[in-house]
């Protein structure tokens, strides 16, 4: 299921393996630079939580029972990032989404004086939580998901973090000083989407002014049902 909805087994069906994961954060993405900030990064999106379960349906009967799915983080401008949305089966079991990126500004006396470079702390990555304790149903694994990539601002330049993993996707590629971010989409179910960074640069005989730009949108979560007759 990749829209929320209510879930029926097939009446053949004798047993159910589930997998829920949960949505992707978007990355961060600073806001256009000046002469004081100089440069500036976000993190990436934590990418979603993981859990997988069983139901034996002779022993338990389900029908119509709501399954809620994460959506990913929006993309943003000039922001932190948006966190992803938490998977559901009923009320009990779930793949939590994953955090945003912070962002980080570095000044330009700290190039000039060669200061150490400057990382940007990403996001964090969602969980998996089995809480149903009815009869029939059965853990088989839960994992977090990865977190998002560190921004960077340093003498070799400057990046946004990359996204975040879920167990059912990749990473998402970092994006430099002229690139927009990169969306989870693309990598799979569950993954963030990748930080942003700008650059006020004032060399002679240039001057170059980076304006914030859209951060990388987190990977909508996903509910898969195995059946088995």
């Amino acid at each position: 299921m990749t829209t929320s909805g209510n879930y029926t087994p097939d009446p053949e069906a004798k047993k159910v393996r589930c997998q829920l994961v949960g949505a992707g954060a978007s990355g961060s993405s600073p806001a256009t630079t000046d002469a004081s900030s100089y440069t500036a990064a976000g993190g990436g999106g934590g990418g979603g939580g993981f859990v997988e379960f069983e139901i034996d349906l002779i022993v338990t009967k389900i029908t119509n029972l709501p399954v809620t799915i994460g959506l990913g983080g929006a993309s943003v401008t000039g922001s932190v990032g948006i966190i992803g949305g938490t998977t559901w089966f009923g009320t009990k079991i779930y793949a939590s989404g994953g955090s945003t990126g912070s962002i980080s500004t570095r000044p330009q006396v700290n190039y000039t004086n060669a200061v150490n470079s400057l990382m940007v702390i990403p996001g964090v990555p969602g969980i998996g939580e089995f809480n149903e304790t009815e009869l029939g149903y059965k853990l088989l694994r839960k994992a977090n998901g990865t977190y998002g990539g560190w921004g960077y601002l340093g003498t070799q330049g400057q990046l946004g973090g990359s996204g975040g993993a879920s167990m059912l996707s990749g990473e998402v590629f970092a994006a430099g000083n002229r690139g927009f971010g990169n969306n989870g989409a693309g990598a799979g179910y569950g993954a963030g989407g990748s930080g942003t960074c700008n650059l006020y640069n004032d060399p002679y005989p240039e001057v170059l002014t980076y304006s914030a730009k859209p951060s990388g949108a987190g990977a909508n979560g996903v509910a898969i049902f195995y059946e088995y007759s």
